[in-house]
């Protein structure tokens, strides 16, 4: 609650400051394109990009000419133009301001001899995003080019004039940026189309990997050492936790105390979803995913509760760690349980523990040893025994431009420059000889340890730098492939067992295109990794066999009572505008 209030407190400040006078810069005539039509989504889907020509009046109007650079055309302006673009920062101690890396530096000057255009980073940290934002925003120094993974405060300020009407912008200037359209293609540009008005609030970034979200894994060295084969239901991870406890001087000697079955951590609703939503009724319908389906911690939907149940027993038998719920997201304590070996297993992003921030498993074998190991299990099935793995349609974070942004079209040229895919891979996979080698036509990834710490990648493949897109994009250099799920220290064949049962267990549920939920965008702070349902869920967790069924209850009341309902309400009268009393939506011929 209190992360909702403040973020809640901030736009408000935010609409005060947005409504006053701001600056002396030229604004952008954004009215001079307000009646621009955009209703007929067919045309719009099927918009083709036209070549520029040299007399185009779009040029003058903004001072840009076509220049050959590289052999290539480009637009770049006159006079030279500012822009301010957000960048997540994760505070890496080999790089802790991605501002002033190589990387952000190189951009910088790309940007200036392709497109006349001067680009100063912000820098957001990456686990504070949405307070970050908001302060931002009421400060008036959000970045032109912003994103988040939270749509909903996105449109609230929207709701408060804060936003700028992407929609225009496309239907006028989509043949600028014929980079970004082909990366992201006519539905994820007009994904957040409002069907009803036709605004655009923001881009929805496609990702590419959008068929891998969470994976489980376990210690197979542990496995190894009971005899046990890798769990594939429930009751059998059960059991392979029970084993896990109960033999905790064999497989941890002296530290038998420090003994973790299994680690979730305090946002349930990311590392606990496996098994949470594995309780969800297979033939849940298309109404109900709908109605239900606001919270990105899918903590409406039915079957929820039953599955905080299995987490509460787990907990009270001693198979869950103990302090889940008392370390904050920016505590590296529960990544440092993974990598000192004291943990059996633990869900989160699929590939979390090959990352090389933090090293989950490099650190692990320089821990405990090669012999130590963790392996990709699927044993979560659901009530007619399919095992779902629950993915999200091929979205991932949004972007946005503040209605302080004076520079729209510098702004749409920089997506367009991060989207070129010789741009993008170059910031992916860094330069030959430092971050890779070639040999006989093989591209092989080199280790990280040998990298200038300034040309660190704090993540994996830049993700931090390349906000118009999520996963591995179509190479254009096919020589990439081969280093495409390729982490340094990590066995490739543990990466490709993890991609596969990713992919074999993958489910997308549907999509139902309505009107605006206001009331969604007014309760934005029910979502989120901090939000409301992973209180709840701690909570009932942490509670006594014998409590759990109050405590749940009474947090899910209060979750209902603080906006939940609401928006149940109103997209469930949403659907019936659109469907009726049906609860499927009809067929596509």
């Amino acid at each position: 609650m209190k992360k909702f209030f403040t973020v809640a407190l901030l736009i408000a400040v935010a609409l005060f400051a947005l409504a006053a006078c701001g600056g002396n810069r030229e604004r952008f005539d954004y009215d001079a394109y307000s009646d621009t039509d955009v209703s007929d989504l067919d045309t719009l889907l099927g918009q083709e990009l036209q070549e520029v020509a040299e007399d185009d009046d779009r040029l003058e109007r903004h001072d840009l000419a076509i220049v050959n650079i590289d052999g290539e055309n480009v637009f770049r302006f006159n006079q030279t133009r500012s822009i301010t673009v957000a960048a997540w920062n994760r505070g890496e101690v080999r790089q802790p301001h991605i501002s002033q890396s190589y990387w952000a530096e190189w951009i910088q000057s790309e940007m200036m001899r392709l497109h006349n255009v001067q680009v100063e980073f912000v820098e957001i940290p990456r686990w504070e995003e949405v307070p970050t934002i908001a302060n931002l925003l009421a400060t008036r120094t959000a970045p032109d080019v912003s994103y988040t993974f939270e749509y909903p405060p996105v449109q609230t300020l929207a709701d408060m004039g804060g936003i700028v009407d992407l929609a225009p912008l496309v239907v006028n200037y989509i043949d600028l940026i014929p980079h970004f359209y082909e990366l992201q293609g006519a539905d994820n540009i007009w994904w957040n189309r409002d069907p009803d008005v036709g605004t655009l609030w923001a881009f929805a970034v496609r990702h590419y990997n959008n068929a891998l979200r969470i994976a489980t894994f376990v210690r197979g060295d542990w496995l190894d050492t009971l005899g046990m084969e890798p769990p594939t239901t429930r009751q059998e991870f059960e059991d392979m936790l029970i084993a896990f406890r109960d033999n905790a001087e064999l497989l941890l000697g002296s530290d038998a105390g420090q003994m973790i079955p299994y680690r979730l951590t305090q946002d349930v609703g990311w590392t606990g979803d496996p098994v949470i939503t594995s309780f969800i009724p297979h033939n849940i319908t298309d109404r109900e995913w709908f109605v239900y389906g606001f919270d990105d911690r899918r903590f409406m939907y039915p079957g929820i509760k039953e599955g905080a149940r299995v987490l509460n027993r787990w907990y009270n038998d001693g198979l869950i760690w103990r302090d889940f719920s008392i370390h904050s997201p920016n505590d590296t304590t529960a990544d440092d349980l993974l990598m000192m070996g004291f943990v059996g297993s633990f869900s989160g992003n699929w590939d979390y523990p090959f990352r090389p921030n933090p090293g989950v498993i490099v650190n692990l074998t320089q821990t405990v040893g090669d012999h130590a190991y963790f392996i990709p299990v699927a044993p979560f099935e659901n009530d007619n025994g399919v095992v779902r793995m629950q993915v999200p349609h091929g979205t991932d974070r949004s972007i946005f431009f503040p209605n302080t942004n004076d520079e729209p079209i510098a702004s749409l040229l920089y997506l367009d420059f991060i989207s070129r895919p010789s741009v993008r891979e170059f910031l992916m996979f860094g330069y030959e000889g430092i971050h890779y080698e070639v040999i006989d036509g093989v591209y092989t990834a080199l280790s990280l340890d040998d990298v200038p710490d300034n040309m660190f990648f704090t993540v994996i493949r830049n993700f931090d730098l390349l906000p118009t897109f999520n996963g591995i994009p179509p190479l254009a250099n096919p020589g990439f492939a081969s280093m495409a799920h390729v982490y340094d220290g990590v066995d490739p064949g543990l990466v490709g067992a993890t991609v596969d049962i990713g992919l074999r267990h993958a489910w997308i549920g549907p999509r139902v295109v309505t009107r605006q939920i206001t009331s969604e965008a007014r309760g934005g702070g029910l979502q989120g990794v901090n939000g409301m349902s992973n209180g709840v869920l701690n909570r009932a967790i942490n509670a006594s066999v014998a409590d759990f069924d109050s405590v749940f209850d009474t947090g899910m009341a209060e979750y209902l009572a603080a906006g939940g309902q609401a928006i149940i309400d109103e997209r469930a009268a949403a659907w019936a505008e659109l469907y009726g009393d049906s609860d499927w939506l009809p067929d596509i011929d």
